[in-house]
């Protein structure tokens, strides 16, 4: 179930509407009590009826989902006035046009307030369907409107001729090299070897250098800035970046999603992460703020794309314990490995372990505006940094988004590499 929900946000994410859409009503065939399938399937709508039905559905299911009602709204009062405006002239209505694709996803409306589970601020956002823009009447010429014919054209004198001549020629030699439409490029051009080397000059500089700068950056690990959000949906590594974490007395590099940051009041992205979550990621309880998680014991690495917080409906950190003390070696590792629990080796001959365990959500409401998971996975990732000391990582995750992030979770965990300051 988890599986092909996932799979339709993927495709609805990727601009994929079509297959997007018939995954959604599959899946609602079975599910037609999920509110987030039902908010999906209106991002995807394939015209204003199921558009209108689907949010119907989520309001049906939530009657407080402030994000469907509005839209909901909207859409209807702008339907009104365009067939009023229609029916005024006498004018028949176009067909009804697809409905444009939600940016993002938006999630159920909260229950009552309470406090956060697991020690930490926790939060969601989501983002709802713009609001629908139907296509404007176009008018009909006035039947009452005077035509005044135009005079016969005259045959053109000789000397205009001439002079028509002398502009089109002063035209072309505005356009520049060999009449080409952008500027010579330096070394080539008119003196060298001609227009069309100039042009494809200026597409190599413009375009094939700033996109192998850009997959460089991002192969390299390096971050990306404001581009961090959509690039982690990037493929393999290059939805990656690598994350200095500091636990004294070692330095830990760590690869993660590119919208993964850790919570350091000095890091310049964060801040500009946390300020907005602050503004459209409120939590329930509003004396807290996404600064507070930079008052751990312990730096956290805190997921601040809000689709993924919304279909979580819980925060998502990877927090570490403190240094721990006992055998890491792979023979004492394996010896208490469960069969379900997968055994990581590192260099040196140590090991770690990475489990998860699901279990129902037991905890309070945690942001203003969605509820939080039925059920969660509990993810332990135990991290060796040398044969006698480690350290124990958790992270609680949605059962629907364990789907997205199993795959990094065990790339994540062998992409650590241990310094000692």
């Amino acid at each position: 179930m988890s599986s092909q929900l996932h799979r339709a946000i993927q495709l609805a994410q990727s601009g994929q509407r079509t297959e997007a859409r018939a995954l959604l009503l599959e899946f609602l065939q079975t599910h037609a009590d999920h509110e987030a399938a039902w908010l999906w399937l209106a991002a995807v709508a394939s015209d204003w009826d199921e558009y209108e039905r689907a949010l119907e559905n989520v309001l049906r299911l939530n009657p407080q989902n402030e994000v469907a009602r509005q839209r909901l709204d909207e859409f209807r009062e702008q339907r009104t006035a365009t067939n009023a405006n229609a029916q005024a002239d006498n004018i028949p209505l176009p067909p009804s046009p697809v409905p444009p694709t939600m940016a993002a996803q938006a999630a159920p409306a909260p229950p009552a307030a309470q406090t956060p589970i697991y020690g930490t601020p926790d939060f969601n956002t989501g983002h709802a369907a713009p609001s629908q823009s139907p296509p404007p009447v176009y008018g009909v010429p006035d039947p009452n409107a005077e035509h005044t014919p135009s005079p016969a054209p005259q045959a053109p004198q000789v000397v205009e001729r001439v002079i028509e001549r002398e502009r089109v020629v002063e035209r072309k030699g505005r356009r520049g090299c060999l009449g080409c439409s952008v500027p010579m490029v330096p070394g080539c051009g008119c003196g060298g070897c001609g227009c069309w080397q100039g042009c494809l000059g200026l597409v190599f500089l413009l375009i094939v250098l700033p996109a192998l700068a850009c997959f460089g950056l991002s192969y390299g690990g390096n971050s990306l800035g404001i581009l961090d959000w959509p690039a982690r949906y990037l493929p393999n590594r290059f939805g990656e970046k690598t994350l200095a974490v500091e636990l004294p007395p070692y330095e830990l590099e760590i690869t993660v999603p590119r919208s993964w940051y850790v919570a350091d009041p000095n890091n310049e992205q964060w801040q500009t992460w946390r300020d907005f979550l602050d503004e459209f990621a409120a939590f329930e309880d509003t004396a807290r703020r996404w600064e507070d998680l930079e008052n751990l014991p312990l730096p956290a690495i805190v997921e601040t794309d809000p689709i993924m917080l919304a279909l979580n409906g819980d925060v998502i950190t990877l927090q570490p314990s403190p240094i721990l003390q006992q055998d890491f070696s792979c023979p004492a590792v394996r010896n208490q490995a469960a069969p379900d629990v997968i055994v990581i080796e590192y260099e040196g001959n140590i090991c770690g372990l990475l489990s998860h365990v699901a279990k129902p959500y037991s905890g309070p409401q945690v942001f203003q505006q969605y509820s939080p998971p039925e059920n969660v996975y509990r993810i332990t990732w135990l991290m060796p940094l040398n044969a006698q000391q480690g350290v124990r990582w958790t992270m609680s995750l949605n059962t629907d988004l364990y789907d997205f992030y199993s795959g990094r979770l065990e790339t994540i965990a062998r992409s650590v590499q241990v310094k000692q300051k």
